[in-house]
């Protein structure tokens, strides 16, 4: 009788808990929707002209500009080989604090994919090759890396000191043949995958 009792507080207890929590939650959404609908207010047309209608705008209270630490993303599109290297790096002295339309007037030459106060991600169409296609070869016993122009010559771009004596026999096959690789994070990971 004493266990039923106690069992029947304990869930009593846990339901009384559930609605405080459930209240207190619905209450916070509450104040999060409020505190955003603060940051955008109406700004009506004050002028007294009896013939005109009242123009209404909305303004936003926070203007988003780009920060002093914000990151520049460059995706540059290599129409030769159809290719997208993006090269990351912080955003120029003179970017900082400026709005998106400000950055799209002084910088034509380049597509803003997005535009954040902490990064900025902005698009280059470039004619040519993007100089990273490689291909690996087996060269007296050790791992080469060629790298592939755009009339697919190869010229010598790393000796490695990969022995390939310990690889499996389809990847001494491969090697053989070229393994052709594009990009210098794939190329890393395919040559720590062979050591």
């Amino acid at each position: 009788m004493r266990k039923k009792k106690y069992i029947i507080y304990n869930i009593l207890a846990i339901i009384i808990l559930s609605v405080i929590i459930g209240i207190l939650i619905i209450r916070l959404e509450n104040k999060n929707d409020n505190e955003i609908s603060i940051g955008m207010e109406k700004v009506t047309d004050d002028c007294i002209y009896e013939t005109e209608e009242l123009e209404e705008l909305t303004a936003s209270s926070a203007e988003q500009k780009l920060s002093p630490n914000a990151e520049l993303v460059i995706q540059k599109h290599y129409t030769g080989c159809g290719h997208t290297v993006n090269e990351y790096t912080q955003i120029l002295p003179e970017m900082v604090n400026k709005n998106q339309e400000e950055i799209e007037n002084e910088y034509k030459d380049f597509n803003i994919q997005s535009f954040a106060s902490q990064q900025l991600i902005i698009e280059k169409e470039e004619t040519g090759y993007c100089g990273e296609h490689y291909i690996l070869r087996d060269d007296e016993g050790m791992i080469t890396v060629y790298l592939v122009d755009e009339n697919n010559k190869e010229k010598l771009y790393e000796r490695t000191s990969i022995p390939t004596q310990y690889l499996t026999q389809t990847d001494l096959i491969n090697l053989k043949n070229g393994v052709r690789i594009y990009g210098r994070e794939k190329l890393n990971s395919m040559l720590e995958d062979y050591e």
